[in-house]
Parts: structure tokens; C-alpha cells; sequence
């Protein structure tokens, strides 16, 4: 009894030395945040506060103040119960300790988290920069890369010729090289517009959906049966 009270005293005094919050809450940044930020939130778990991880998610509270051992996240990042966090090698044994001396102190928690990546540029609004004057240019985009051309003290390409243009588009959209009909067709057009005309046809073509749903359903693993790691059922994969 005596020893388990020193034990707890001395995990107490560590806790209510200087910066512990702050080493819990970096720890905390930097391993867990890309699942348990207010951004992601999996399992509707946020640790992005005392008050968020108190709550905790659909597992009830992530720690349980005081009580490291009975504490859902102490027993995750230590492998000893049913979770093992984060993904990957287990932490190391430094950190677990500033994490177990932190829930037995009672989490304090710092006055202010700056989550990494805050500044990130995805969470800026965007803004259009102005399009740079340079001759030679048939779009904001020409504008752009001639530019950065120039800067680099390059020469564009020669513009391609129009059976490449159409073997590009075809295998970029559709993924397949063009048919006879599709070659006939776009070189005997020789009106303005028929670069777009032949967009717009390649566009509404069953083949451009067939192609880029085949792209987006093997980014998220879908598989018709359970083989490679159990593909899992994946309801609104039609979408």
C-alpha cells in the first residue's frame, strides 16, 4: 500500500513538473491528430482537448485521469488491451512514460494546441494571382508555364499535331487509343471549335466513365469478392 502510494506520488510530482502538458499534448500532435483531430475525428474520438479527450469516442472516454492503466488510450499506445495505436511501431518507451506520469498527474492540458499543418495551404482561401503578360500565350495557363519557362531559360515544345493531340486526349479520357471513325472525324474537322467539339465528344462517351470509376474503385480497393485482405463491402461505390 505504502509502495503504491509512493509509486502514485512520485508519477504526481513528475505531472506537476513544468511542461508535462505541453510534452503529453506534442506527443498527442504528432502521433494521433492525423486520426483524432477535430478534422478527422475516426471513431468520433477528438484529443485535441482535455475536454474532447475526457469525452472521449464511441469506446467512452480515452483517459480516465489518474488512473493510467484503466485509461483506453494509455492501454492503446502500450498494446495491453484491445486497440494497438497508433499504426505502425509502438512508441517509444520515453514517450509511454510521459504519457502515463501526464493521466496520472490528472492531463493537464496546455492553454493553447497549435495543431501541425495549421498553416497548411489547403486551409487557405484561394486567391487568384495575376496572370503574367507574356506574348505567345493562348490561355492563363500558357501564361504560366511560358513563363516559368522563360525564367528557367527554356523553349517551349512545338505544338503538337493533330493526330497527337487527338491520341493524347483519347488515352488521358477514355484510355484507349482513338478509333478509325474517331481520327476521320476529328481530322476532317477543320471548323474553329473542333478541339472542344472533340472534349465534349470524348467526355460524353460511356468510356470516360467506365475509365475513371475503374481509376476511382481501384483507389479505394473495391472488389467484387472477399480475396486480398477481405476487400471490404463497399455500399456506395456505384456513386
Amino acid at each position: 500500500m505504502i509502495l503504491a502510494f509512493l509509486a502514485y506520488a512520485g508519477a504526481s510530482a513528475l505531472a506537476a513538473s513544468p511542461g508535462l502538458g505541453d510534452k503529453a499534448a506534442t506527443i498527442l500532435e504528432q502521433r494521433c491528430f492525423a486520426c483524432h483531430s477535430d478534422k478527422t475525428a475516426m471513431s468520433d474520438l477528438k484529443l485535441t482537448s482535455r475536454e474532447q479527450i475526457l469525452r472521449g469516442g464511441n469506446r467512452g472516454p480515452a483517459v480516465r485521469p489518474g488512473q493510467p492503466d484503466e485509461s483506453l488510450l494509455f492501454q492503446a499506445v502500450t498494446r495491453s488491451g484491445k486497440l494497438t495505436m497508433p499504426p505502425g511501431p509502438k512508441l517509444p518507451d520515453d514517450e509511454i512514460e510521459t504519457l502515463r506520469a501526464w493521466i496520472a498527474g490528472g492531463i493537464e492540458w496546455p492553454k493553447v494546441v497549435v495543431a501541425r499543418g495549421a498553416d497548411w495551404w489547403a486551409f487557405h482561401k484561394p486567391s487568384r494571382p495575376p496572370v503574367p503578360e507574356i506574348e505567345g500565350a493562348k490561355s492563363a495557363i500558357d501564361a504560366f508555364i511560358l513563363a516559368r519557362l522563360k525564367t528557367s531559360g527554356l523553349e517551349p515544345a512545338a505544338e503538337a499535331d493533330r493526330l497527337t493531340l487527338l491520341r493524347r486526349a483519347c488515352f488521358d479520357l477514355h484510355g484507349l487509343p482513338p478509333t478509325p471513325e474517331q481520327t476521320q472525324e476529328f481530322l476532317a474537322d477543320n471548323a474553329p471549335g473542333a478541339w472542344e467539339r472533340l472534349i465534349d465528344r470524348l467526355l460524353a462517351s460511356p468510356r470516360y466513365g467506365e475509365k475513371w470509376g475503374r481509376h476511382w474503385l481501384d483507389l479505394v480497393r473495391y472488389g467484387d469478392t472477399a480475396g486480398f485482405e477481405q476487400d471490404p463491402y463497399i455500399l456506395e461505390a456505384w456513386r
